[in-house]
């Protein structure tokens, strides 16, 4: 009986050391996490101020590439239209700076807070951006026709 279970207890280490080995030695996994890297921002929130209706405004997000690895922005999601954004689509080397356009299309009045997912190899993605302001209403006409 007591071989039966020393026997069991072998065939389990040997199969964790050869599934451990695996891991170890995958190309896989070695490339997963050799590619991460670290971005830093120099700010991820912007205040818009007020923005005329039916206008648009941007702001630029600068960032570096604080990591050992090349940055690589693989997408920016927003949830909605009225946000575009436009972003570096070669790699970022380590230590280089860059920077991602947000751009708001000022058509619905009032105070909007709108969010930007980067999606990018960085150890925090995705990384969240923000922009907020106040699309002020189109002002009476004061011009009269005679």
């Amino acid at each position: 009986m007591n071989y039966k279970y020393a026997f069991i207890i072998l065939i389990l280490f040997v199969a964790c050391f050869a599934v451990t080995n695996f891991l170890h030695r995958s190309t896989i996994v070695k490339e997963w996490l050799e590619r991460k890297t670290s971005v830093q921002f120099s700010s991820r929130s912007h205040d818009l101020g007020l923005i005329p209706s039916r206008e648009s405004a941007s702001v630029y997000f600068s960032f570096t590439n604080v990591g050992p690895n090349e940055l690589k922005i693989e997408g920016i999601e927003t949830r909605c239209g009225c946000t575009v954004t436009k972003w570096p689509t070669e790699p970022i080397g380590p230590g280089q700076q860059d920077s991602i356009l947000v751009e708001y299309d000022a058509e619905t009045t009032g105070f909007f807070l709108k969010e930007v997912y980067v999606f990018s190899n960085a150890e925090t993605s995705p990384d969240l951006l923000s922009i907020r302001g106040t699309v002020q209403s189109e002002p009476p006409d004061t011009s009269s026709s005679l």
